[in-house]
């Protein structure tokens, strides 16, 4: 990883603990209070201003996992100060915050088998390293009905050809139906209307706050839609 990929992964706000070799006393456990293009600055709990430090120059830093290490000018394998950065408990909890969990109403056969059937799936978004990618989403679903209904010996997804995926409402769910903010619109929250300003496009309405999501070409308004609902996990 680059100096500068590393830099894209600190925000404001993060906690880090910095080993100060020079100075052990300034080691401790601090917050970064600011991330500019010329430096760092981090502030301890108690501390009345920031601690500042320059970027490293060019050859004058290592990173290892989520620290990295100053490095000093006039002997390069000697570790000023390193800075370990408290990224994955916080890039985790923003990756569960924002996963998304969509159910499917699916038709599929079993390899030699012409009889279809259908079953509702679960993806979830954290699983995805194409989020929206249709091809990805497929290959899970067919994981998912090769292990839940292929006998041992032909649990293999290439075993599961799909004809239909559908994207279900969270509120056909019986436990969630009674509760659907949308339910008078038979749980239908985005929806397309024809555009009365750009000739050949749709507009893409959210029930939820009565707005408007996008204006699109008419040739991609229901994929368009299809990727919305998918996102919120509504109809």
């Amino acid at each position: 990883m680059s100096l500068t990929e590393f830099k894209r992964r600190i925000q404001v706000g993060q906690r880090v603990t910095v080993v100060n070799y020079l100075h052990p006393h300034a080691s401790g456990e601090r917050t970064v209070d600011r991330v500019g293009s010329r430096g760092l600055k981090t502030k301890s709990e108690n501390a009345e201003s920031p601690w500042a430090v320059k970027w490293p120059r060019q050859g004058l830093w290592r990173i290892e996992g989520d620290t990295l290490h100053f490095l000093h000018e006039t002997d390069p394998g000697r570790v000023v100060f390193s800075y370990t950065f408290h990224f994955d408990t916080e890039e985790q909890a923003e990756q569960e915050a924002s996963s998304v969990r969509t159910r499917y109403r699916v038709t599929w056969v079993r390899t030699g088998n012409d009889t279809p059937r259908t079953d509702a799936c679960l993806v979830d978004s954290a699983e995805m390293t194409r989020p929206g990618d249709p091809q990805q989403r497929d290959h899970l679903i067919r994981l998912q009905l090769a292990k839940d209904w292929l006998p041992l010996g032909e649990m293999d997804p290439q075993n599961v050809t799909l004809s239909s995926v559908q994207p279900v409402c969270n509120c056909e769910n019986p436990e969630l139906l009674s509760t659907c903010d949308f339910a008078t619109h038979q749980g239908v929250r985005f929806y397309l209307t024809t555009s009365q300003t750009y000739a050949g496009c749709e507009v893409i309405h959210d029930r939820h706050n009565d707005k408007i999501i996008g204006i699109v070409s008419i040739t991609e308004s229901v994929e368009f839609l299809t990727q919305i609902r998918e996102k919120y996990g509504h109809q």
